[in-house]
């Protein structure tokens, strides 16, 4: 039995096992995997449908908050008329189902209107009512079961104050249970469910069932036990249905109130896929494994272990050390043809490498032995032994190879005391870190001479990453360091002779002298004198008495010579000067004329310049610049020389490490064939440039290519090469290779560019919460829709500013979209659809369009767009109701080649900006609704008296201003109390809504036409003079003779006006006396018959301001 455990077949089997083994574990783990993952999309479905159950809870309270608001601007709200604001409240109930109820009470808590018919009842008490009157402002109140609705609800307040007293409190009643509707729209997992609780443990609202389980008071079950203790989290708990379920929950902001929500999904709906998905694989994982270790079994014999034992057999003499060993199988056998083919050819490489290897040894050892160099290994141990030491180290330093290897003390007595601690130290550090050494040391060799060696040396780590030994070389440069010491000589002679110079003008070495016709001497210097050394003074004497030491002129002297020819002479003459008796010097004479203002010779200067000293410098100076020649062939900068044509005249070696050319290849260049080919010319001018200044300097960056096509990065610094006249020459210079320095400093320049980027980034995503910011505030502040359409426009251009677009919104028809603002480049052009046409509103969710080739396109986008980039709809939904489309058309660049974060970050954008359009757009809606209840009146839709006191001073002030006239029209239907006798008050009303159609047509746009209160209308004409208004009242009079009024299938009795006009300011100054005068004219009209036109007497301002 043990035997078996041991054969190939049942190593085989056992291979089969374990290959199962991973899988199965593999199984497991994806298992364990699946139900982590499906956990997690649990965890976020139910916290997204919270935390959207939150967001929605909160837009709900700011939408009451200014629907309370704009409730309490209303004048009938204001004046507390009951019935009025009971019929206003139930069309606003009506429209906006999530209120169970709106309500107002006057400041003592009495209830005076309620859109719900219910008791007279009183408001002291209650939290929301107290707070708003205390706080004069917005107020959350108590939840509970309504009175009028009999629902869960949540109260709310708002203060009614006019002129800075509280006239009473607007209420509006919340119903929770809108939360159910707000589920049912959003896609949940199967068997999930939402409930809100109080800190009680009270159920106010439950999805689904919340007939069963709303009004129920549970705080000992579980979930509700560790909502009321963490308030907010995740946990896995039983539910109050006795369901395992995995729950989300936050507290639900209403105030001060303690409200909790809370949503669940089933832990068996949760992991049920991963379950289903495990057992399947397990169970195909054990058939195959089965089937595997039958064939395994069957198999194994004949197609493995015959062939297997044969290569057994040939392994082991292999083993033995039998290189010449074949398999001797046929590599025709499928694998272990192969199998059998390797062997043999690993057999023939391996007796291949043994034999290369020998070879490659001795060629190795020949090689190390032949370089001018010192080879060495060294241990790792205390003593530093020397491991190898090449044969040169016999040459150099006069010990033999075999000696280092034997003491390892002598290497050590030939370091120079001043270096041997620091190489000691050095060779420790890099044992230690197993850094490299670079250093240059001194030695001494056994004949006593001092030698410089640039030392380079590396540690060779074992698999552990400890040392095994140390290896480096050691170059000899003593010729080198001497060459830089004659080179720091050759330095301080230039800089000592540059010295000694620039002092020559100051101390004047050459004779000077000014001689004046009669060939006085008049002036010397102190170098004429010093070669003059006399006792007396030169001045005042004869030239030649004093230098010749002659009683009289000679016959060629050259200052009389000067004199007579009026012109410059040169000569070279040999004379004895008077400090250095018996001594020959040959001296350069010039003498300069000096002439007056008048060009009569005053007198001549003569230089006197020893230029024997000058030969024997300008010998000196051949010497010391073939020594410079000589040192800058040893520099390490490429030391280079150019004439006048920019070509090099001199080139040290260092040109061959740098550029790869030989100095013979470079002389006779230009110096711009040696810079990269596409950027020749640009360098080359400003080379020319600098050169043109004829001045030196430093630190010319350049890339040039080296003879091998690689880069090297140069800088360069020179100075120029002028002749005694200042002209150039040429230009000389050295170059430094700076590449190294140049990565270094890009990848710093790329490093900065990526922060640039990340803080760019950053200010941009403030940038764009600080535009949206003041986008909500800006359309919070307006007052219509077009106000509103203005700021949407400026601030979504902002947000896409390479991109275009438009709003569109439902008509209140609901069966068209049309476009009420764009913006951007190429706005789309189409401006009315169907909201079928547009998948945003179908599916209730954005609708993003990447490549518009291949994917579904809205049929709102018209075929006449050039449509090449992608685009974006974004459903406006409030309240539960869609709005309209936020369309978003991308111009820029193809929206497929941009990255998919980009888009994403659009599309969230895009939506959180339509949220905030929605409820802006419908805070508005309301806001103008209202306010045209306010100021119009309900049956004719014209303005009303109120907003005519509004208005009538401001036209009253802008004609005063404009100095131009005001028209008004006091009309008056005539028997219109006999007209309603008649026919009954739905016949008149019928009649004063026709009157109303008659005045609004053909009147201007700055026209005011208003319901004056019962059958009395007034039309204000500003600009009008007494002309004008009068043609305007007598055509409204004939129009209203010739109307036709259908009431219930019969014409009524066609009705007759009379009007009376007024105009400003002839018939009054105020608004007051204008009316009062077109009124006083009006009645004039009825007294002289009716059906006519009266104009305002010249005494009726007079009138009318007594």
């Amino acid at each position: 039995m043990h035997h078996f455990f041991t054969t190939l077949r049942f190593r085989l089997i056992l291979l089969v096992f374990l290959a199962v083994l991973p899988a199965l574990g593999v199984i497991l783990y994806s298992g364990l995997e699946q139900r982590r993952m499906a956990a997690d999309e649990a965890k976020k479905d139910v916290l997204g449908l919270v935390i959207h159950t939150v967001s929605h809870q909160e837009r709900m309270v700011e939408g009451c908050q200014q629907l309370l608001l704009s409730l309490s601007e209303v004048p009938c709200v204001r004046q507390r008329d009951g019935a009025a604001c009971a019929t206003l409240f139930a069309r606003i109930l009506e429209k906006q189902k999530i209120y169970a109820n709106i309500s107002a009470y006057d400041p003592q808590g009495n209830l005076f209107a309620s859109a719900l018919p219910q008791p007279p009842i009183s408001a002291v008490g209650r939290s929301h009512f107290e707070q708003a009157l205390k706080t004069r402002n917005f107020a959350i109140g108590e939840f509970g079961i309504g009175r009028a609705s009999g629902k869960p609800t949540i109260h709310f307040g708002y203060p009614v104050i006019d002129h800075g007293a509280v006239q009473g409190v607007i209420s509006a009643s919340v119903v929770l249970g809108y939360l159910n509707q707000l589920v049912a729209k959003t896609k949940m997992p199967s068997g999930a469910m939402l409930t809100v609780i109080d800190r009680h443990g009270a159920i106010l609202a439950r999805y689904p069932q919340p007939e069963q389980w709303v009004g129920k008071r549970l705080p000992e079950v579980e979930i509700i036990k560790i909502v009321l203790a963490k308030e907010e989290g995740v946990a896995e708990a039983i539910g109050i249905d006795g369901v395992p379920c995995l729950f989300a929950f936050t507290p639900l902001d209403v105030g001060s109130h303690d409200l909790f929500v809370y949503a669940g999904v089933p832990l068996k709906t949760v992991y049920a896929e991963a379950n289903r998905n495990l057992t399947r694989n397990v169970l195909a994982l054990g058939v195959a494994g089965l089937l595997a270790l039958v064939a395994a079994w069957l198999l194994g014999q004949f197609f493995l272990i015959g062939r297997t034992q044969a290569l057994v057999n040939q392994a082991q003499q292999f083993a033995g050390g039998d290189l010449k060993v074949r398999s001797g199988l046929s590599y025709d056998d499928g694998e272990f043809g192969q199998l059998a083919q390797s062997f043999d050819e690993m057999a023939a490489t391996l007796q291949q490498r043994q034999e290369s290897l020998r070879v490659s040894e001795e060629k190795y050892r020949t090689l190390v032995e032949q370089l001018p160099a010192i080879i060495f290994a060294m241990a790792p141990d205390e003593a530093r032994t020397l491991l190898y030491v090449s044969p040169p180290a016999e040459a150099l330093l006069g010990v033999s190879p075999a000696e280092y290897l034997a003491d390892p003390a002598i290497w050590k007595s030939q370091v120079h005391p001043d270096d041997r601690d620091r190489v000691l130290a050095e060779i420790e550090a890099s044992l230690a870190t197993l850094r490299p050494v670079v250093d240059e040391i001194r030695m001494q060799s056994r004949s006593g001479a001092l030698r410089w060696f640039h030392t380079e040396a590396r540690p060779v780590p074992a698999p552990s990453g400890r040392p095994l030994f140390l290896q480096g070389v050691m170059m000899d440069i003593t010729d080198r360091k001497e060459a830089e010491a004659a080179l720091r000589r050759a330095e301080a002679a230039l800089e000592e002779r540059e010295h000694f110079l620039s002092s020559i003008f100051d101390s004047i070495q050459d004779g000077i002298s000014i001689i004046d016709p009669e060939l006085n001497i008049v002036r010397v210097n102190r170098g004429k004198e010093r070669d003059h050394a006399y006792a007396m003074p030169l001045v005042g004497k004869k030239c030649y008495e004093a230098f010749h030491e002659a009683s009289e002129p000679c016959a060629i002297c050259p200052v009389r010579r000067t004199l007579q020819s009026g012109k410059a002479d040169c000569e070279i003459v040999s004379i004895r000067l008077s400090d250095k008796p018996g001594l020959r010097h040959l001296n350069l004479l010039t003498f300069p004329l000096i002439d007056n203002a008048s060009g009569t010779i005053t007198g001549v200067v003569e230089y006197a310049r020893d230029i024997t000293e000058q030969v024997q410098a300008e010998e000196a100076l051949r010497e010391s610049e073939q020594r410079f020649r000589d040192l800058a062939d040893y520099v390490a900068e490429w030391v280079w020389e150019v004439d006048q044509e920019e070509k090099f005249t001199y080139s040290n070696p260092v040109a061959e490490k740098l550029l790869g050319y030989q100095p013979e290849e470079i002389m006779g260049r230009h110096f711009s064939d040696f810079f990269l080919s596409d950027e020749r010319e640009k360098l080359k001018e400003a080379a020319s440039a600098i050169f043109a200044t004829q001045k030196p300097f430093r630190n010319f960056i350049s890339p040039n290519p080296r003879k091998n096509g690689e880069i090297v990065w140069l800088s360069t610094s020179g100075v120029p090469i002028l002749d005694a006249s200042g002209n150039l020459l040429g230009y000389r210079g050295a170059n430094i290779d700076i590449t190294e320095r140049r990565k270094a400093q890009e990848a710093l320049e790329n490093a900065n560019i990526q922060l640039k980027a990340l803080v760019q980034e950053a200010e941009e995503r403030n940038s764009t919460m600080a535009l949206l910011n003041d986008m909500t505030d800006m359309l919070q502040t307006c007052q219509t829709s077009e106000e509103a359409f203005s700021a949407i426009s400026h601030f979504v251009s902002k947000f896409f500013p390479n991109d275009a677009g438009a709003l569109y919104l439902l008509r209140n028809s609901k069966n068209l979209l049309s476009s009420v603002t764009t913006w951007g480049p190429s706005p789309p052009s189409e401006e009315l659809f169907p909201p079928d046409d547009c998948w945003a509103i179908r599916s209730g969710r954005a609708y993003p369009v990447a490549d518009p080739a291949r994917e579904l396109i809205c049929k709102h986008i018209s075929e006449t767009d050039s449509l090449t980039a992608g685009y974006l709809c974004v459903p406006l939904m409030a309240q539960g109701a869609s709005l309209g489309i936020l369309h978003i058309r991308f111009l820029s660049c193809a929206i497929q080649g941009r990255e998919a974060g980009e888009l994403e970050a659009k599309q969230r954008l895009a939506v959180a900006i339509a949220e905030n359009l929605a409820l802006a757009l419908a805070n508005v809606k309301l806001r103008e609704t209202l306010q045209n209840q306010a100021i119009r009146d309900p049956l004719t839709g014209l303005y009303n008296r109120r907003y005519l006191e509004e208005t009538m001073d401001r036209e009253l002030h802008r004609s005063r201003r404009l100095k131009a006239h005001l028209g008004v029209v006091m009309m008056d239907l005539d028997h219109f109390k006999d007209f309603n006798d008649a026919f009954g008050h739905a016949a008149g009303d019928t009649l004063l809504s026709a009157l109303a159609d008659v005045l609004t047509t053909g009147t201007r746009s700055e026209d005011i036409v208003c319901r004056y209160g019962g059958e009395e209308f007034l039309l204000v004409m500003p600009g009008a003079a007494l002309p004008a208004t009068q043609a305007r009242a007598d055509n409204v009079r004939q129009a209203v003779q010739a109307l036709q009024v259908k009431y219930q299938d019969h014409f009524l009795k066609s009705p007759t006006l009379s009007l009376g006009v007024a105009i400003f300011p002839d018939h009054g100054v105020t608004a007051e006396e204008v009316i009062a005068a077109a009124d006083a004219a009006l009645y004039r009209a009825k007294q002289a018959g009716r059906d006519r036109v009266e104009i305002a007497g010249p005494d009726s301002a007079a009138a009318a301001a007594s």
